[in-house]
């Protein structure tokens, strides 16, 4: 399982977050810096990634245009870098399960 960490999201968690999301990326280090979310969306659907977002917008999208992509919705406000990344390795077992069960689109996170 991959994820695809948006733009408000670090770049340096990716590394640390390998042991549990192998290959996954950021927008930016995907070439995706400038991409709509339209584009993000097609892109996590063409390549079998979970979107990992701290915007609300791409859970309405799956309302809309049905998943895949599965999106992960961090509700964690100003988080740290290091925080973020306690967050998702916490919940790691949570998110595998979550996109497995395929019930639902959009899974909500906290702190």
């Amino acid at each position: 399982m991959r994820l695809l960490l948006d733009q408000h999201l670090s770049f340096k968690l990716i590394g640390p977050l390998a042991e549990h999301f192998p290959a996954s990326t950021q927008l930016k280090l995907a070439g995706l810096d400038r991409a709509s979310d339209s584009e993000v969306w097609e892109y996590a659907k063409r390549n079998d990634f979970v979107i990992v977002t701290k915007d609300e917008d791409f859970c309405n999208w799956g309302s809309l245009f049905g998943y895949p992509p599965f999106v992960v919705w961090l509700r964690i406000g100003n988080t740290s870098t290091t925080g973020t990344l306690s967050v998702l390795t916490r919940h790691a077992d949570a998110i595998k399960s979550f996109v497995r069960s395929n019930s639902a689109g959009c899974l909500e996170l906290y702190g």
